[in-house]
């Protein structure tokens, strides 16, 4: 099943990826069939080429290149008189050129032999004195193109040495003129059947190879044409984002991946080769005997097939698909020219020379369609060429799969040039004993005595070096284990070299130095690694998906990879696939899924086939929480048995989901644990936040606790706030601290627990050195070491970079055989009316002065006089003006084209709000109903529908208006309609939407199309729409050209976004931050009055995200409102004045954050982990925590259990439930031995949480009443 169902799966992927490639099949076969059309223009051009030479032909060219044949049997005189005159005419010896007999028989055969073996570039004349009545004599010339001048000279010879004989004169009767072939007998054997033009035309056995000779030209120019844009593509987009080599790295067969390409390939190269035999047989019906053509067919498939082989070669030598064409273009333009070499320059040159060239056996597949079709051969080149064909053939394939092993651009195995003769390659690596290394330092948790090893690294280090720069160390040193059972979350900065570990660990890369070992295997080795590929799965920080596979095809090739079927699997995958919300994508294109989505099946891919080691790169970008919980259930669901390694910027979502951390920066490991372990490292404090009475009872309120307690620590205090620090190394005593602060209940108002998360400490690290960071560690001051660190560091002033002024190529094929193909392509395409006055112009004045010069007697006339009678160049002039019309009348139909919104549509008060609970939301949309196109309003959104492409409802009925100098976002999970709004606010006319989006400019409302269009949105859209090639200033500065845009604008951008050094990056080369940063610039540039912002930070770490939150808020004036997308909960909090909460296309909620979070903060948020060991089954683990949860929900009226996975619980508990803070937090110390407790954390909902619970209860049963009664259309 592993071989045929890869093999098999494959073949339909191919299929598919081609589909409407196939088509350009029909181009090669138009070449194929190309004899049967060319066979006259060839005859023409051989016409024309001998009729348009100019020869002269004298004494001294006739010597050197003719030998003569004299029959005389009585005419001795003559032939005498023949030779003197052309010794006295020339100046040299004639003897050894003229040769004289006395029989018809011998001379015959003397000629015959001349013929044959002739030296190359002589013509052989035979004269036959006295052959008619009354002495005339007869002249047999042999022709030859360019030398047709020397049979009219030497008939003139032969009657100068006519004379005088007893009074009589002998006449010269006539001359006969004909064309050698290589073996003038033999064509008149293969001359037979009906009265074709192969056997009615005399000329036929000289035109026919030079016809052969074109059509070959145009079939080579066309196959690698279509193997490019056909199979090469669907090539390099298996390879583009990685999906190819993570198959391999999943166990896909690398014989199976050929054996699927060549099926297809030899399909096609086999109907070339009998479409290009079925032309010759209609061509010349009855013509050739069936031997003849099956040679033609077997020797054109082996040279077709070589050709397919090689441009299948240049995909293994370069990842690039341009770079990949630049070698196809060489190597037709090398094969083209051994053609045209072989069949003008070669035929009768040396031997040797053709040898040589059989390096290149497709430049020989004229001479050998010829050889098969007529059985003339003129040397033992020729027949050799179906063994050397054949010979190469099995070699390039041989090489091409070898070189797939050795190189990187190849399947990524990267395998050493002598893997074939390693034992290591043919047989399975041995388990090595490893020496059992401790991780004992202040930094590093210990490990548990029952923790199993799976994953073990040792100094790896991984170096960067240029010629420009010196080794730059992404890792140094990197040494720690992970362990079975577990989720380790790898977190750091950006930069710190999580990426690097993550490609190490899985293949992609290789270490510079140091060793990994999966179960004791080392996967460092690249041979020991291609055995080892089953047992690790990869998530890429990309997504490595094929846009044009659907999600079915996708998995199906992932799951079969393995070695497994998919009726096996598909419970398990579809298991996957439900956990993480998308089994109803299933039959869905990847074009066609959200970011998040893709990244949903991305992870699926890691996951099949139950690696034993998952190793996934920032797995929950672009997901919002929702789908980030889904996540990690599943992940936890998956770790028993396994290792998972998750790699992420956030350490927030570590500390939730992860039972090991390990804290990555500057390459070094500087600290690895349990989150709790974490904790403590980091010193996460607890915060108590007392509001007094008034500011006069705050410096008692101090003395009192600090007093008291001395461990306790004030942590800030202004008016009459104050808040105090309480070190996680001392939570014990949490309940004597709200103990005392309750018996001073006359002086405060309220107060709560806040915990310091550790995202707080973590986000503070990334601007410190990690030697300082190592020290602080050490010292145990890491929780206090940042609290004042300036993050934003100061911005230098640069002069913008002019971009290089861009050349456009233009590459125009002209068909010069067929004058209306060249009519058609001025009226149809403006670039070819362009171009042909210059070409056709040029052309017609050398012609027409090639004429004139070369007759010396002729002056040379004005060409303006014929000028306008060249129908091709009076056409591109008169369609000059024509296409110019047509393309600004276009132009104007498409700047006044508004799908989006629709002017004159009746606007009402959408229905699928009438029973919306929000008053907010009622508000706001009979505000902007009964009062459209209010003047306080910059812009207003009126019953806004979407539909996605494939038909489902995007979004339903969006209302709301937004003034001048304010921020309003749009917030939700994936696939709450954010985009398609942000799409049809910022007027892109391809999104699929009604309703109307109207932008008041100037005191006159617009369409958002039109106001787009006119420069007054800016449209930060969630892709950055950049040039890679160019610098970041460079891009900059194009777009400001494009728009035009003053100079100083841009240095005003360049100085409040970038760095002077980021300035000249290449965006190829720029991080995700440095992108988005400049995509925003980008928008801006025009300076409109409004911007709409799309998912700004996604992906992003800190300091990226307080860069780009910080310029969005210097942008908010008085004349400028800003619309923002973002699923960060942190950032609407930040930039936000206003917001509406979205899910499924309905707006749930709307107001501002701290509404929000005063309305919904009415709970307290209880955490658990319950203490537990891997020798616990999981039914027993399981029946610890329902018992735990009923415990709590019994304690706590009106309890919920938000969330729960392995050993992790998470309630939300009301405030009416908990009465005295101190009590509830005696009874959970007192509980913590009993209930088995690791530890827990008890503190006010974080505004993450207070969104979680909107969208899961309100948005849930909001989206419940109202689907059986809302109908959307568009």
């Amino acid at each position: 099943m592993g071989f045929f169902g890869q093999y098999g799966r494959l073949l339909l992927v191919l299929i598919k990826l081609k589909s409407w490639r196939f088509l350009f099949m029909l181009i090669v076969i138009a070449a194929l069939f190309s004899n049967i059309y060319l066979y006259d223009i060839v005859d023409s051009w051989m016409q024309q080429r001998g009729e348009k030479n100019l020869v002269q032909v004298g004494p001294a060219e006739f010597g050197d290149r003719n030998i003569i044949v004299g029959f005389v049997p009585e005419k001795l005189r003559e032939l005498n008189k023949l030779k003197e005159m052309i010794e006295r005419m020339t100046g040299f010896d004639f003897s050894s050129s003229i040769e004289g007999c006395d029989s018809e028989e011998i001379c015959n055969e003397m000629y015959f032999r001349n013929l044959l073996g002739r030296r190359s570039g002589m013509l052989s004349h035979f004269v036959h004195f006295g052959k008619y009545r009354g002495g005339a004599s007869h002249l047999i010339c042999q022709m030859s193109i360019g030398s047709e001048m020397h049979c009219p000279f030497m008939a003139y010879l032969v009657r100068t040495s006519q004379t005088f004989f007893n009074g009589t004169v002998h006449e010269f009767h006539s001359t006969s003129v004909f064309r050698l072939m290589s073996k003038i007998e033999l064509f008149d054997e293969i001359v037979g059947g009906e009265m074709t033009i192969c056997k009615k035309d005399a000329n036929f056995p000289v035109v026919f190879p030079k016809t052969i000779m074109a059509q070959v030209i145009c079939v080579l120019i066309t196959l690698v044409f279509y193997l490019f844009v056909s199979t090469m593509t669907c090539i390099y987009e298996l390879k583009q984002h990685g999906y190819l080599q993570i198959l391999f790295r999943k166990g896909l067969g690398v014989l199976a991946y050929w054996a699927a390409i060549w099926t297809i390939t030899l399909f096609e190269m086999a109907l070339f080769a009998g479409v290009i035999t079925t032309a010759y047989l209609v061509q010349c019906i009855s013509f050739f005997s069936s031997t003849q053509l099956v040679d033609t067919f077997v020797g054109a498939l082996l040279q077709f097939c070589l050709v397919a082989a090689t441009v299948l070669l240049f995909s293994i030598v370069t990842k690039q698909l341009a770079l990949s064409g630049a070698y196809c273009c060489t190597y037709l333009i090398i094969v083209v020219a051994i053609v045209l070499a072989n069949r003008m320059y070669l035929a009768e040159g040396p031997i040797f020379v053709r040898y040589i060239l059989l390096i290149m056996p497709a430049g020989h597949l004229a001479e050998q369609l010829f050889t098969g079709l007529t059985n003339i051969s003129d040397n033992k080149v020729d027949s050799l060429m179906m063994h050397v064909s054949g010979g190469f053939l099995a070699l390039t394939i041989l090489f091409t799969v070898y070189f797939d092993f050795v190189f990187k651009s190849g399947n990524g195995w990267r395998l050493p040039c002598t893997f074939y003769f390693t034992s290591g390659f043919w047989s399975r690596p041995k388990k090595q004993p490893q020496e059992d290394d401790k991780e004992a330092s202040a930094m590093f948790e210990a490990a548990q005595n029952w923790w199993r090893v799976l994953v073990a690294t040792k100094g790896i280090k991984k170096s960067f070096a240029s010629c420009m720069t010196k080794n730059e160390d992404a890792l140094s040193n990197f040494s720690t284990k992970f362990y079975q059972d577990q989720i380790t979350a790898v977190v750091g900065h950006n930069g710190s070299g999580k990426s690097i570990l993550m490609q190490i660990l899985s293949g992609e890369r290789n270490a510079t130095a140091g060793l990994a070992t999966v179960d004791k295997v080392p996967i460092t080795d690249s041979l020991t690694r291609y055995h080892m590929c089953s047992s690790i799965g990869y998530c890429p920080q990309h997504d490595g998906l094929v846009d044009r596979l659907s999600v079915s095809d996708t998995i199906k090739l992932a799951v079969l990879s393995t070695g497994k079927s998919w009726d096996r699997e598909e419970n398990k995958v579809r298991h996957i696939l439900s956990s993480l919300g998308i089994e109803s994508k299933i039959e869905e294109s990847i074009q066609n899924l959200s970011y998040s989505e893709k990244r949903k099946v991305s992870v699926t891919i890691a996951l099949i086939g139950q690696p034993r080691v998952v190793l996934l790169d920032d797995p929950s970008r672009d997901m919002d929480y929702i789908s980030k919980r889904r996540l990690w259930q599943l992940l936890h669901e998956f770790k028993i048995g396994h290792s998972v390694i998750v790699s992420t910027l956030f350490i927030n979502e570590a500390e939730a989901v992860a039972d090991r951390i390990v804290f990555l920066s500057g390459g070094r490991v500087l600290c690895a644990g349990s989150p709790f372990f974490f904790k403590r490292a980091f010193d996460c404090r607890f915060i108590i936040q007392i509001a007094s009475k008034t500011e006069f009872h705050v410096p008692y309120i101090i003395r009192k606790i600090t007093s008291k307690f001395n461990s306790v620590r004030v942590r800030s205090f202004s008016n009459a706030d104050v808040e105090f620090e309480v070190s996680v190394m001392d939570d014990s005593i949490l309940s004597p601290v709200t103990a005392e602060i309750e018996k001073l209940a006359k002086l405060i108002d309220e107060y709560g627990i806040v915990h310091h998360s550790l995202d707080d400490v973590f986000s503070k690290l990334k601007s410190i050195p990690p030697k300082e960071v190592d020290r602080h560690f050490e010292m145990g001051t890491i929780g206090y070491v940042a609290d004042d660190v300036d993050r934003i560091k100061a911005l230098m002033k640069k002069k913008p970079v002019d971009p290089p002024d861009t050349p456009v190529a233009l590459s125009v094929v002209l068909v010069q055989s067929n004058d209306l193909m060249g009519e058609l392509f001025i009226f149809l395409f403006p670039q070819f009316a362009a171009i042909a006055p210059s070409f056709y112009g040029m052309r017609f004045a050398y012609y027409s002065l090639s004429y004139f010069w070369s007759m010396e007697q002729l002056p040379v006339p004005s060409l303006l006089n014929f000028f306008f009678s060249v129908p091709h160049l009076r056409d591109s002039i008169i369609a000059l003006p024509v296409h110019f019309i047509l393309l600004v009348l276009l132009l104007v139909l498409l700047e006044n084209r508004h799908r989006c919104c629709k002017k004159g549509e009746a606007v009402t008060e959408p229905r699928v709000y009438e029973h919306c609970r929000e008053t907010a939301i009622r508000k706001e949309i009979e505000n902007v109903i009964n009062v459209p196109k209010s003047q306080q309003h910059l812009m207003q959104v009126s019953v806004l529908k979407a539909i996605n492409a494939d038909g489902a409802v995007a979004l339903r009925n969006l209302t709301f208006g937004l003034k001048s100098g304010e921020v309003f976002g749009l917030i939700g999970p994936c696939g709450s309609g954010k985009t398609p709004a942000m799409r049809a606010i910022a007027g892109d006319e391809k999104q699929k939407c009604a309703g109307n989006v109207d932008i008041q400019v100037n005191d006159k409302w617009l369409p958002s199309v039109t106001a787009a269009h006119q420069g007054y949105i800016g449209y930060c859209p969630r892709t950055d729409p950049l040039y890679h090639r160019l610098s970041v200033g460079e891009n900059l500065n194009f777009y400001a050209r494009v728009i035009g845009v003053s100079a100083g604008r841009v240095q005003q951008l360049e100085k409040e976004l970038f760095q002077e050094q980021e300035l000249i990056t290449r965006v190829e080369q720029a991080n995700a931050g440095l992108k988005r940063r400049l995509t925003l610039a980008i928008a801006q540039l025009a300076d409109p009055p409004l911007m709409a912002i799309d998912e700004i930070s996604s992906g992003i770490d800190h300091d990226g995200r307080q860069l780009l939150w910080n310029n969005i808020k210097s942008m908010v004036s008085k004349r400028r409102g800003i619309v923002l997308a973002t699923q960060c909960v942190e950032e609407a909090e930040f930039l936000c004045d206003r917001m509406c909460i979205m899910n499924h296309g309905l707006m749930i909620a709307l107001s501002s954050v701290n509404d929000l979070i005063l309305r919904y903060k009415t709970m307290y948020f209880l955490e658990m982990q319950i203490a537990s060991n891997t020798k616990e089954t999981h039914e027993a683990l399981q029946r610890r925590k329902d018992q735990l949860a009923a415990i709590v929900l019994d304690k706590f009226y009106g309890a919920i259990l938000i969330e729960q996975w392995t050993a992790r619980m998470q309630f939300a508990l009301p405030i009416q439930s908990i009465g005295c803070l101190s009590n509830t937090l005696d009874w959970l110390y007192s509980s913590k031995c009993k209930l088995n407790i690791h530890y827990f954390t008890l503190h006010y909902a974080t505004i993450d949480q207070v969104m979680k619970a909107i969208v899961v209860h309100s948005g849930y049963q909001m989206i419940k009443s109202l689907e059986s009664q809302t109908e959307v259309s568009v």
